[in-house]
């Protein structure tokens, strides 16, 4: 009970008693809509491996971590006992962090999955167990500086030996290259290029010019740099050929926004090239060899393909619905060199609904696939088209055709044509057939 100008209130506070447990004890890791790791780009980060059925073991005792977000009515407190093993995770391998996911291969929705982290730079080291013909499961051994000994082992069969020893290589790369003190060494580099610029005798118009040269040259020492050597060059350079592409779509954001209240056309190369930079790709594309398991791999490309479609409101922008053949041209395109297969795309769009990622896959009789918003409503988009039957009957004594109707909701024709027969299923519309083609009229009799 708390007492405010004077009056008493009450004040619900919700206890949530949660496992005490290692998972439970290790700080968060922000996802993304779908229930991917939402990796920190700005700062170079990328995803280097995933791994499934792995459990988690910290002998040591610590206190749970509360969740951040949370409001001063909402308490988590542990179990009374300390169990030092979580099962049954998803184990991820970034260049900053390793992750654990709770295992979404049963088809857990999207609230009830959470991440939690150790950043690489409280690894000290990293070592093996389990070699050999022995009935010990594999394991890999981390001694860190907050919790001890972290043990994470894996299936006892060949398979888990095999994953134990890419998880291994593969964390001591990303521990030996401290991608995450990259940023300090960036703002170093600034700090002597500006340096050596101030001793520059140029002034004036001839120093803006040798200003620009710089900044151009050493945008394509960096491209050259990173396309000319192998995949460990081009992640090194990862975090500068972001800086760079951020730096140009902004600038052409900014040039645009001001020619918005001017005459001015703007320029079709400039939108090409703004298109183009804003679609090079993703900075961590699922891959079979990353997620390991056929299995894990459609389970994270299907939450990748969700994200996709939410990024700039891409579904809802579209009226709600994308055929199919669209969404593999766009999703291709911005995965880059790593592309899917349509049996990929359309084994995957069968996951949507199933993973509750807030779209699904909707099949017209015609044959025609779309992904579809769970926030799409038939009878909303029929009474539309309705209503643009009963305006056009109006002022021309004429009915609707898909075309119309394309214009009308800002959809494919093909679209439109679906969901014109939609709303004649529902009632709300009649064909007429002639010559001249198919027009859609409102049903007065509905």
């Amino acid at each position: 009970t708390v007492v405010v100008n004077n009056q008493w209130h009450s004040l619900i506070v919700m206890t949530e008693i949660v496992k005490w447990s290692p998972i439970a004890c290790l700080p968060h890791m922000k996802l993304t809509p779908s229930g991917l790791l939402d990796l920190d780009t700005p700062d170079g980060e990328i995803e280097v491996i995933t791994r499934a059925n792995a459990e988690l073991r910290i002998a040591k005792a610590i206190p749970v971590m509360k969740p951040p977000g949370l409001n001063s009515s909402h308490n988590i407190q542990a179990s009374q006992e300390y169990e030092d093993r979580d099962p049954n995770l998803i184990c991820t391998i970034t260049t900053h962090r390793l992750v654990f996911l709770q295992n979404d291969l049963k088809e857990k929705t999207r609230s009830q999955r959470y991440g939690k982290c150790i950043h690489l730079s409280m690894v000290i080291n990293a070592g093996l167990s389990g070699k050999g013909l022995t009935f010990k499961s594999p394991k890999l051994v981390l001694n860190t500086y907050a919790y001890g000994e972290v043990v994470i082992a894996f299936d006892k069969s060949s398979k888990g030996h095999a994953d134990r020893d890419d998880m291994h290589s593969a964390l001591e790369r990303s521990i030996a290259r401290r991608a995450w003190e990259d940023s300090t060494r960036v703002e170093q580099t600034k700090k002597v290029i500006s340096s050596k610029g101030s001793i520059d005798n140029k002034v004036g118009v001839g120093a803006i010019l040798a200003k620009n040269k710089a900044r151009h040259d050493e945008a394509k020492r960096a491209s050259n740099d990173a396309f000319s050597g192998d995949v460990e060059d081009l992640m090194a350079e990862a975090r500068g050929l972001a800086e760079i592409i951020n730096k140009y779509v902004a600038t052409l954001d900014k040039k645009r926004r001001k020619e918005q209240g001017t005459a001015v056309q703007r320029d079709e190369d400039e939108d090409k090239l703004t298109d183009m930079l804003q679609n090079m790709g993703m900075t961590s594309a699922v891959t079979r060899a990353t997620a390991g398991s056929n299995k894990l791999y459609y389970h994270q490309l299907a939450r990748q393909l969700a994200d996709f479609m939410m990024v700039g409101n891409r579904l809802s922008h579209a009226g709600g619905m994308i055929t199919l053949t669209d969404v593999y041209c766009l999703f291709n395109r911005a995965r880059g060199s790593n592309l899917i297969s349509p049996d990929d795309l359309l084994y995957v769009s069968d996951l949507l609904k199933d993973l509750d990622l807030g779209m699904t896959k909707r099949s017209f009789p015609s044959g025609v696939i779309v992904i579809q918003s769970d926030e799409y409503d038939d009878e909303i988009v029929s009474a539309e088209l309705k209503a643009a039957a009963e305006k056009t009957w109006a002022d021309n004594k004429s009915g609707i055709t898909a075309l119309d109707a394309s214009k009308s909701l800002k959809i494919p024709a093909i679209l439109a044509l679906e969901q014109l027969q939609s709303a004649e299923s529902l009632g709300l519309l009649c064909r007429d057939v002639t010559l001249e083609g198919v027009r859609f009229f409102s049903n007065i009799y509905f």
